[in-house]
């Protein structure tokens, strides 16, 4: 605070700004008004139904109406746009494709980061990718969007304030409000008093309090705050503020960490490696024998395999702790790599190799006898993720330059593509029943099909699986989840068994 010399009893505040206010656009108002609908189809078609071909339109429509408001904002489309963009719009196909929930609970996640990587590219007009990507993320899915959370809602409020229908409207919702109490009071004594409106009005509240109309409400409640977010991301990426953290931002802030002489690092890492060593020494027949296809004495198959991935999830947690504290702490890191530290993260870098590619082979053992379920192609697949992400990190400790942040992110895309559009169900169910067929499994119960998705049942029919009783008792409560539910219908896998059993004649 400080006084005025002319007026000494004057007290002026300083530091205490006026909320600046601001004038929306045409175009930002009518999109802000489009928004809600968008954020209600998302919360309906893919937060309280299955999954299917209505999902992947309303994801398809997200995405038309962000490049179309950032269009009449003024952002260019570059080519990199268009890369991020076409993935985009591929991934939503895949509710259409599966029946398998987790993968579209997956999907569902990464198209979500995906757009968010699309706005933020776009309206940045940057033509190179992100190299410090996980700031990024942060950014464009958390920091931004929830930074501007009341710009909806005061886009449409500012508009319908402007116009005497809009005022009017409020006037009726308001004066609806009000006379709840006295509504409710004549209602209770004009059913007291006449039968016939008893039942009117009972069949009112009925519809009123039934689950339908529980659940639309429900529905609406949700999409408030989905369409705050969604304009929110949108509406901060077109106004970005001066002082938005950049590049050098991040490398500063990462900089302010490297305070630990490598001397230090180097006595610390010494004896973890060291460890390392012993134990693949001491475990070597242990270890070798997963390569080798032959199991260790006193061993099952199943405690075998369950002990390689429990021993790679904790070497893989360790050893990232180990890696982001050297690259985070070391004085003489990044760009300034010492060859002494570069030999120590390879050094770890290779004993998690190693691991990863015991406990596949572990794996491989384990399915030849027990053969394929949603837990093992699951886990191989992240066990497979992991030795990309691995390779790659060496890569960048031999080569400074190279773009760790990217390539990770194109090796991850292409790993999730091969999950997403891999119908993993569709793989397990034809591939057990061919290898049971063939004598190959020795131990495996066919019903196993039956607790997967249409997916695995399809891939069941394909592998020419028998229609026993189990199987026409399952179909038959199919058929009367399909009449419930129509939505469990919609997706290819679903559709295609529904003809060949015969649900449409």
């Amino acid at each position: 605070m400080i006084t005025d010399t002319n007026n000494p009893y004057q007290i002026q505040c300083v530091g205490l700004k006026k909320k600046e206010k601001i004038t929306y656009t045409k175009n930002e108002i009518l999109l802000a008004f489009a928004a809600f609908p968008i954020a209600f189809c998302f919360v309906k078609f893919a937060l309280f139904v299955k999954m299917g071909f209505i999902t992947t339109l309303v994801f398809a429509l997200i995405g038309v109406f962000a490049l179309v408001f950032l269009k009449k904002s003024g952002c260019a489309i570059l080519k990199s746009d268009k890369t991020i963009m076409s993935l985009y719009f591929l991934f939503s196909i895949v509710f259409s494709a599966t029946d398998n929930s987790f993968i579209k609970l997956l999907d569902s996640v990464f198209l979500v980061i995906l757009i968010s990587l699309l706005i933020n590219h776009l309206s940045s007009q940057n033509k190179s990718f992100p190299r410090f990507l996980p700031f990024v993320l942060l950014s464009s899915l958390l920091s931004r969007p929830f930074s501007n959370l009341s710009h909806a809602p005061d886009a449409v409020s500012g508009a319908v304030k402007k116009t005497s229908m809009g005022k009017n409207t409020v006037y009726v919702i308001v004066g609806l409000l009000v006379t709840i109490p006295l509504t409710s009071v004549v209602g209770g004594l004009l059913i007291m008093a006449d039968e016939g409106v008893a039942k009117m009005l009972g069949n009112v509240v009925d519809f009123i309090t039934g689950e339908s109309m529980i659940r639309l409400v429900c529905q609406l409640l949700i999409s408030i705050p989905v369409w705050c977010y969604l304009f929110g991301m949108l509406f901060g990426a077109v106004h970005r503020s001066e002082d938005e953290p950049s590049d050098s931002n991040y490398q500063k802030k990462l900089g302010s960490y490297k305070s630990v002489e490598n001397v230090i690092i180097y006595a610390a890492t010494t004896p973890v490696c060291v460890l390392y060593l012993l134990f693949f020494i001491s475990q070597a027949s242990y270890l070798l024998s997963a390569f080798l296809g032959k199991l260790p004495d006193g061993y099952s198959f199943s405690e075998y395999a369950r002990r390689g991935f429990f021993e790679l999830l904790a070497i893989c947690v360790i050893n990232l702790a180990i890696l982001i504290v050297i690259n985070l702490t070391a004085k003489r890191s990044g760009d300034q790599k010492p060859l002494m530290l570069k030999i120590y993260s390879i050094a770890i870098y290779f004993f998690t190799l190693v691991i990863i590619a015991s406990s596949l082979s572990k794996m491989v053992m384990y399915v030849s006898v027990y053969g394929f379920t949603q837990l093992r192609v699951y886990t191989a697949w992240f066990m497979i993720l992991c030795a990309v992400i691995v390779i790659l990190t060496i890569i960048k400790q031999l080569a400074p330059r190279f773009s760790l942040s990217k390539w990770v992110s194109v090796g991850f895309v292409i790993m999730f593509a091969l999950l997403a559009f891999g119908k993993p169900d569709y793989v397990i169910a034809r591939c057990n029943e061919q290898l049971k067929q063939s004598g190959v499994l020795e131990y495996y119960d066919s019903s196993y099909v039956y607790t997967l998705s249409d997916d695995a049942i399809e891939g069941y029919l394909d592998a020419g699986g028998e229609r026993d009783e189990r199987f026409n008792h399952y179909m038959q409560n199919t058929k009367i989840r399909y009449d419930d539910n129509i939505y469990e219908l919609f997706n290819l896998s679903a559709i295609r068994v529904a003809i060949q059993t015969g649900y449409f004649d």
